[in-house]
């Protein structure tokens, strides 16, 4: 067996004696500061949702519903309501129980129900989604009511026949 080495293993690459001996981007380096800075503003305007945002709009009516101030309490029946109104935008369940845990999060941890912490973290949620009606729905729908008028014609007519 070969012996390991006392040192730690140096891993280099051949043939590429052109590159650069450093990454011109170092932490020290004033550029690299500045890389930094752009990147954080990049991420902060990203992360910024729109007010007609559904996550948004669910955790301004939640905290509109929270009770008992910094215990940020939500009674069973509001957050039902909140729960039904969240699916009726097109969030699942899953989700609006989320920006319910999140805004009273923000409230308990001190930072306010609706801070720049809180709306970061609702950018982890997934999006609402409209669910998309089978195309063939009013179609089919149409033909049902067609056969149910034409079913109950000929009961009347067999009625009033016999």
């Amino acid at each position: 067996m070969a012996e390991a080495s006392a040192g730690p293993s140096i891993l280099r690459l051949a043939g590429n004696d052109d590159a650069p001996q450093h990454h011109p981007l170092t932490p020290r380096n004033a550029d690299y500061r500045k890389a930094l800075l752009s990147v954080a503003a990049e991420n902060r305007l990203a992360a910024a949702l729109p007010p007609a945002d559904a996550r948004w709009a669910l955790a301004v009516h939640t905290s509109r519903a929270l009770e008992g101030g910094h215990a940020a309490v939500l009674t069973p029946d509001a957050r039902r309501r909140i729960v039904r109104l969240a699916v009726g935008m097109g969030l699942r369940e899953f989700d609006a129980n989320l920006v319910i845990a999140i805004v009273q999060d923000g409230v308990r941890s001190g930072s306010g129900p609706l801070s720049p912490e809180v709306e970061s973290r609702l950018t982890l949620v997934r999006p609402a989604q409209r669910a998309t009606p089978f195309p063939g729905t009013l179609w089919w729908k149409l033909c049902c009511a067609i056969t149910l008028a034409v079913a109950i014609v000929l009961v009347v007519i067999r009625w009033l026949g016999a």
